[in-house]
């Protein structure tokens, strides 16, 4: 199985961004009620979701969690299109897990699949395009 690190995606949620007086300097990011509901959606599908945060002025962050599995998650939104957002997920591996070498790839893909359901069954959420590395971005 290869690791999709990274999707994009268009949504139709409001924009839950905040901004100073001025309009000019972002105060909160947009995207929390978009992690939200993602989160919201994992965990019917039987994974485990920490609390969202935020990270810095840009997005959201959260992991979830299914077995021995946990996946960082970073939501951040892509400024150059309107309602296009960005979502990279990293598999974390715990180095008691590697020197027991304790194999994880089966509830690793869980959460994939898990994700791939999440985000197609959404109908706020669409145009997703799946990529293997960060890289296919740029």
């Amino acid at each position: 199985m290869k690791w999709k690190a990274c999707v994009t995606f268009h949504s139709s949620f409001p924009d839950d961004s905040e901004w100073d007086e001025s309009g000019m300097n972002i105060v909160t990011a947009g995207g929390h009620s978009i992690a939200a509901a993602i989160t919201a959606a994992l965990d019917v599908a039987g994974c485990e979701c920490d609390q969202i945060g935020p990270v810095d002025y840009y997005g959201w962050v959260f992991d979830i969690s299914y077995g021995r599995a946990v996946v960082y998650c970073v939501i951040q939104s892509l400024a150059q299109e309107e309602n296009k957002w960005l979502l990279l997920l990293e598999s974390k591996r715990f180095l008691a897990d590697f020197f027991l070498m304790r194999d994880n790839q089966a509830d690793v893909k869980r959460i994939q699949q898990s994700f791939e359901m999440v985000l197609a069954q959404d109908s706020r959420i669409f145009d997703v395009v799946w990529k293997i590395g960060v890289w296919d971005f740029v």
